[in-house]
């Protein structure tokens, strides 16, 4: 996810922490499903991987689920970092498409595409700094 911010920043000049939330919002339903479907990955991987080290632990007393475990933990992790990275995609993409609607939800209208300094003010206007 760190490096979806780092892209954001660099294209539009938004931080993605300030500015999701209200992006969130703004979104359409539509838009939701596809986010909500990643995240729900993501989450499913981090489970696997969390019961694969409850596995792990319990291999100290039988060593069979020692395996299951270490099974468990690389498949969660694997499916994780490509959760992750679809997220990650999926967000910057969201951004991609729905800024402008944020920025004129705020009240500030654009005379073109969204730009770096479109983004600063956009990010400003959400942190409540003059």
């Amino acid at each position: 996810m760190r490096s979806a911010d780092v892209r954001v920043r660099a294209a539009y000049e938004l931080d993605l922490a300030t500015v999701w939330p209200c992006l969130w919002l703004t979104l359409p339903e539509e838009g939701h499903t596809p986010l909500a479907a990643a995240r729900a990955a993501f989450t499913t991987a981090t489970r696997t991987a969390a019961w694969g080290v409850l596995y792990l632990a319990l291999g100290a007393w039988w060593w069979p689920a020692a395996l299951a475990g270490a099974a468990a933990a690389v498949l969660g992790w694997w499916r994780g970092r490509t959760a992750v990275e679809h997220l990650a995609q999926l967000v910057q993409r969201t951004v991609d498409l729905n800024t402008t609607a944020l920025a004129e939800a705020l009240g500030h209208p654009l005379d073109g595409p969204f730009t770096p300094a479109d983004g600063q003010t956009v990010t400003r206007i959400l942190r409540k700094v003059p």
